[in-house]
């Protein structure tokens, strides 16, 4: 409208090239994740196999498969980038956790660099990224959770039906906290009014759809020809 066609041309492009190279970027990361998961013991040892060229190809094929199926609950691109930036976040949430811990722990321990703040800068960074994930909304989370809910059952069923003489223990006494965070900010989510299928957000479009029709109501008590009017 201002000669600005341009601009919206490079924006056009940007939105073509921007999500296809962190689609490019994923694609190569995550076998390598899967890989060194395996490799650990932490998940089946067949995804250690590469080709000749190096690449996880089992790993990749899990990826490619993994990927088709997350199209089936997101019917837009917005909603799937949601939830792969409410995944990507919450996946940072242990870090402060960690830095704080490791903080207690060794409180003398000499490092490249000293993070100013104390406990206060881990805090700020947890509650950061619970806030992010907490105003995605529960038409998100929900299903964010409950990946999140089957990925612990391969975990366990993983654990369960292996070798434990060749994996590393689940360590559940010092990792059961994050069942209770994760469990409470679902819950949280759940409660809130963001989102139109959580329960805050059905009872504040409940109190608006009342508020209309009362406010209706008193139009045309008010003014008993409004309806005609508006008709004509």
């Amino acid at each position: 409208m201002l000669g600005a066609m341009w601009l919206a041309i490079i924006l056009y492009i940007d939105a073509v090239v921007s999500p296809a190279d962190t689609g490019l970027i994923f694609t190569a990361l995550t076998p390598r994740l899967s890989y060194s998961q395996a490799r650990v013991g932490n998940a089946p040892h067949g995804m250690t196999r590469l080709n000749k060229e190096g690449i996880p190809c089992f790993g990749l094929l899990i990826t490619f498969i993994v990927a088709c199926f997350l199209f089936f609950p997101f019917p837009s691109w917005a909603k799937m980038v949601g939830f792969i930036t409410s995944g990507t976040v919450i996946s940072f949430g242990s870090g402060p956790i960690t830095v704080a811990a490791l903080r207690r722990r060794l409180p003398d321990q000499e490092g490249p660099i000293k993070l100013p703040g104390g406990e206060t800068l881990p805090f700020l960074g947890f509650l950061a990224a619970n806030l992010i994930v907490f105003w995605t909304g529960w038409d998100t989370n929900w299903k964010l959770f409950l990946a999140m809910a089957l990925g612990y059952v391969v975990l366990g069923l993983h654990y369960a039906f292996s070798d434990r003489s060749k994996i590393p223990p689940l360590q559940f006494k010092s990792g059961w906290w994050m069942i209770l965070w994760l469990g409470g900010l679902a819950v949280l989510s759940l409660l809130s009014n963001y989102g139109d299928s959580a329960m805050g957000g059905r009872d504040q479009r409940r109190e608006h759809q009342g508020d209309r029709s009362r406010t209706h109501r008193r139009q045309v008590i008010l003014c008993p020809n409004i309806e005609s009017f508006d008709a004509r």
